[in-house]
């Protein structure tokens, strides 16, 4: 989702969790190791989590 919004990926050192409060994902996130650790990251810091619909 951020290659197709230009923004930055939650993989990316750039990204700073501290200061991240929701997680965005496409359908099919769970089949890309990344967005994987993107959410356990996400769900470990307790930020909220929601699946867009495209």
């Amino acid at each position: 989702m951020a290659g197709l919004l230009n923004g930055i990926p939650a993989f990316s050192a750039v990204l700073q969790w501290a200061t991240a409060t929701v997680l965005y994902c496409l359908a099919g996130w769970e089949k890309c190791p990344a967005a994987v650790a993107d959410v356990t990251i996400a769900e470990s810091f307790g930020l909220s989590i929601y699946e867009l619909a495209v």
